[in-house]
């Protein structure tokens, strides 16, 4: 089985060290949704957004959301933000 790979934009690495959570947190979710996509029964609360955002989906974590864009034919992941609940999707 191929890997992902997994690229952090500058904004969501700036945001986790600002606040001094593990990348590991992210790149968890990350996997969990994999899962998901990949037909298994797994808990995570993953969304597909709406327009203009149609290409993206996010991952609620607690008070976190983490928005991601998936490229199937590349296995890459770009994780476009990660922010608090209040300040995401602006």
């Amino acid at each position: 089985m191929n890997s992902w790979e997994i690229l952090l934009s500058k904004e969501s690495l700036k945001f986790l060290n600002k606040n001094h959570i593990e990348q590991g947190i992210v790149t968890d979710a990350i996997r969990l949704a994999l899962r998901k996509f990949s037909g298994e029964d797994v808990n995570i609360d993953l969304k597909k957004l709406n327009p203009p955002y149609e290409d993206y989906f996010r991952i609620r974590r607690g008070r976190m959301r983490i928005t991601f864009a998936i490229d199937f034919d590349t296995r890459t992941i770009d994780v476009a933000e990660t922010n608090w609940r209040g300040s995401s999707y602006k």
